[in-house]
C-alpha cells in the first residue's frame, strides 16, 4: 500500500500519525481564519476551503471522541473557533430545539420516532435512544423537561432505566413460556428466546439468596415448576456448602486423576466425569475466594489440575485488569471505546465487544462488576442477556398504534409512518410462515391487541403446514382475548 500513489501513502501516515495530522488541519484553519477572517464552510469550494470545512464538520459529529486536550488547541487557533466549540460542547440551546423538534414529531404522528425509519425521524430516533441510554447523567433539570415532553416519552425512559420493571417482564416471559411447553427452558433450546430464559432462569437460582423478598416471592408463586426448582436448588446449594461435601468432591478428583492421569471432561458421555469436571470449573472461577486448606489440597492432586487452577486464576485476573482499564477510560471520556480510534481504546472495545459472546457464561460476581462499571455498560449487558429487547419495544409502539389508530398499519396510507410498522408486522407474519417466532413472542403478539389476535389467526389458516404455530396462535389468541375481556 505504501508504494502505491502518493494518495494513498499521504492517507496512511494520517492513519499511522493522527497527532501530526491534527495540528496540520489546525495550522491549516488558522492561516485561513488570518487570511479570511470567517469559517470554512463545506459547500465552499474555492481556495480548498471545503476540506476544512468538512473536517470542522467531522469534529462536530465526533466530538465525544475527541480529547479534551485537542479541543483546548482547537479553541486556541482563533476566537470564532472558541465560540463554535463552545457551542458544540455546551450544547444547550441545540438540546432544547431537538427536544423541540421530538415533541413535535410526537404531537403529529401520535407515537415515537421509529428505528427502521430514515431521514429527520431516523436522527430524532438515535437522539432519543441516546438520552435514554445516558439518562442517569443527565442534569436534572434535563431530565424532568426531557420525561414532561409526552407519556410516550416517559414511559420508554421508565423502561430503559428501571431494572425492576425488566425483571418483572423476564419472569412473565418465563411463566408463560413453563404453562405453554410444560417444562423450563433449556440452554441448548431451539430458539434464542428460550435459550436467553435458560441463561436469565439459572442466573436466579444461582443468586436467589441475593433477591428482594418481593423477587423471591414474585418468582416462587409464578408456577409450581418454577417453586419446585427453587427448591431443589436450595437443597443443592447447602450440600456443597458444607466442607464434607468438598472433601468427598476432593477424594472422587484424585482418585479420577491417578486412574486416568488426566482432568475431568465436561463433555464426557459419563455422567459422573461431566459432573466432576463442572465442579473443578466452579472451584477454578473462586479458586481465590477457598480457604487456604482448600487451594493448597487441589494444587496439591495432580499437576495438570493445578496448571488449570492457575490459568483460570490468572484468566480472571487479565479479565479484572481489562474491566478496571475500562472503568478509567470511561470515567475519563464518559463514553463507549470506538474501534476507529486505534491504540488502546481499539483494544478496550473489541475486549468489551467480546463479552457479548461470554456474558451468558459469567458468574454473578462478574456480572455485577460489568453492570457497576457504567450507565452505558449496564445498557449494553441488559442488551446482551435480552436479545428480545429491541422486538418487545416494536410489538409496543404497534400496539399503541392499533389503540390509537382503531386499526392495523396500512402499506397505502399517506401517513408515511405507518410503512415501518407494516413492514415489520409483514415480516412478522413471513417469520410465523418459516416456523422462526417462539411460543413467547406468539403469546406476546395474541396479548398486544384483539386485532393482531385475528391477523395471527389469518397467519394461521394460511399455514396448514405448520400445526405447532397453529396451535400456539390459537392458544395465544384464546388468552389475549379473555384477558381483555
Amino acid at each position: 500500500l505504501n508504494t502505491t500513489h502518493e494518495l494513498v501513502r499521504r492517507r496512511i501516515a494520517r492513519w499511522l500519525d493522527a497527532a501530526t495530522f491534527w495540528n496540520h488541519q489546525c495550522d491549516q484553519l488558522k492561516a485561513y481564519l488570518q487570511e479570511f477572517g470567517k469559517l470554512p464552510k463545506p459547500d465552499d469550494k474555492a481556495n480548498d476551503a471545503w476540506q476544512l470545512g468538512n473536517w470542522l464538520k467531522n469534529m462536530r459529529a465526533r466530538l465525544h471522541a475527541v480529547p479534551s486536550k485537542q479541543l483546548a488547541q482547537l479553541r486556541e487557533v482563533h476566537p470564532l473557533v472558541s465560540q463554535r466549540v463552545e457551542a458544540w460542547t455546551t450544547g444547550n440551546s441545540t438540546w432544547m430545539r431537538t427536544c423541540k423538534r421530538l415533541e413535535m414529531f410526537i404531537h403529529q404522528h401520535k407515537q415515537l420516532p421509529a428505528r427502521q425509519s430514515s431521514g429527520h425521524e431516523q436522527l430524532l430516533y438515535r437522539w432519543l435512544a441516546r438520552q435514554g441510554r445516558q439518562y442517569e447523567l443527565l442534569p436534572p433539570e434535563q431530565a424532568q423537561h426531557l420525561a414532561n415532553l409526552s407519556n410516550l416519552v416517559a414511559d420508554y425512559l421508565d423502561v430503559m432505566r428501571d431494572s425492576e420493571y425488566k425483571w418483572r417482564s423476564r419472569l412473565w416471559e418465563l411463566s408463560s413460556f413453563v404453562r405453554q411447553i410444560g417444562r423450563r427452558p433449556q440452554t441448548k433450546g431451539a430458539t434464542l428466546s428460550e435459550r436467553g430464559l435458560a441463561h436469565w432462569f439459572g442466573r436466579q437460582l444461582k443468586s436467589s439468596h441475593k433477591l428482594s423478598a418481593k423477587q423471591f416471592a414474585c418468582l416462587k408463586s409464578s408456577d409450581p415448576l418454577i417453586s419446585s426448582e427453587l427448591r431443589k436448588h436450595g437443597t443443592e446449594t447447602v450440600a456443597r456448602n458444607t466442607s464434607a461435601h468438598f472433601h468427598r468432591r476432593w477424594r472422587e478428583l484424585s482418585l479420577f486423576m491417578h486412574a486416568h492421569q488426566r482432568p475431568p471432561n465436561t463433555g464426557s458421555a459419563t455422567t459422573s466425569e461431566a459432573s466432576l469436571a463442572r465442579w473443578v470449573r466452579r472451584q477454578m472461577r473462586c479458586v481465590n475466594a477457598l480457604p487456604a486448606e482448600a487451594q493448597h489440597a487441589l494444587l496439591s492432586i495432580h499437576p495438570a489440575v493445578s496448571g488449570s487452577i492457575e490459568g483460570g486464576s490468572a484468566a480472571v485476573a487479565r479479565w479484572t485488569q481489562s474491566l478496571a482499564s475500562l472503568r478509567s477510560f470511561l470515567a475519563e471520556h464518559d463514553r463507549l471505546p470506538v474501534v476507529a480510534n486505534g491504540g488502546t481504546e481499539r483494544s478496550l472495545a473489541r475486549w468489551l465487544a467480546s463479552q457479548k459472546r461470554a456474558v451468558a457464561a459469567f458468574s454473578d460476581q462478574q456480572l455485577n462488576e460489568l453492570r457497576c462499571t457504567h450507565s452505558l455498560v449496564r445498557t449494553k449487558v441488559e442488551q446482551w442477556l435480552d436479545p428480545l429487547r429491541g422486538w418487545r419495544l416494536k410489538c409496543k409502539m404497534l400496539a399503541a398504534y392499533m389503540q390509537e389508530k382503531g386499526r392495523l398499519p396500512s402499506l397505502l396510507s399517506f401517513d408515511r409512518d405507518e410503512k415501518p410498522l407494516h413492514n415489520w408486522l409483514a415480516s412478522q407474519g413471513q417469520a410465523y410462515k418459516r416456523g422462526t417466532l417462539s411460543s413467547e413472542q406468539l403469546l406476546m403478539m395474541a396479548h398486544a391487541h384483539p386485532l393482531l389476535s385475528e391477523k395471527m389467526k389469518h397467519w394461521s389458516s394460511r399455514a396448514p403446514s405448520l400445526p405447532n404455530n397453529s396451535s400456539s396462535v390459537e392458544q395465544g389468541a384464546t388468552l389475549g382475548s379473555a384477558d381483555q375481556n
